[in-house]
């Protein structure tokens, strides 16, 4: 594949009309031929078990941040008995049974989003562990094929 000029007038430099610089140009025409990216893969499909590593990792932290708020906001009011009317104490009481009532769920869900994703991230990684040995294997084997034969 050959290398694509981004450029309008075909300078590398930069340009005051906005145009890519050579360093942009670079890392663009490493692209476009399939250069090798930081995780190692050529191809523009994701893996599965990265996505799946992605999902339970969002799944941990919206478990941990919904667990953290609920027991961060405070569950009992603090209302001095002696300066407000009985009836204004007993709405604030009333609104605050409510909102301990959300809080729970809010306490429910963040255990079930946790649970979700500490079981599936442990099921990707044994997976990603079982498959990584299953090929080590199944290259052993391979190697054990050659290994009496002339080459």
């Amino acid at each position: 594949m050959a290398p694509v000029d981004l450029t309008a007038n075909g300078d590398v430099g930069p340009s005051a009309d906005g145009a890519p610089s050579d360093g942009d140009n670079a890392l663009v025409q490493r692209q476009m031929q399939g250069e090798r990216t930081c995780a190692g893969r050529t191809d523009a499909k994701r893996d599965p078990v990265d996505s799946g590593f992605i999902v339970s990792l969002c799944f941990l932290v919206l478990g941990i941040v919904l667990v953290a708020v609920a027991w961060v906001v405070p569950r009992e009011p603090t209302v001095d008995p002696d300066t407000q009317p009985a009836r204004e104490i007993e709405q604030i009481e009333t609104r605050y049974v409510m909102l301990r009532q959300h809080l729970d769920n809010c306490v429910m869900a963040g255990i079930i989003f946790l649970t979700l994703g500490g079981i599936s991230l442990s099921l990707i990684l044994l997976y990603a562990i079982c498959m990584g040995e299953l090929n080590h294997l199944y290259d052993g084997t391979t190697e054990a094929q050659h290994a009496g034969s002339a080459r």
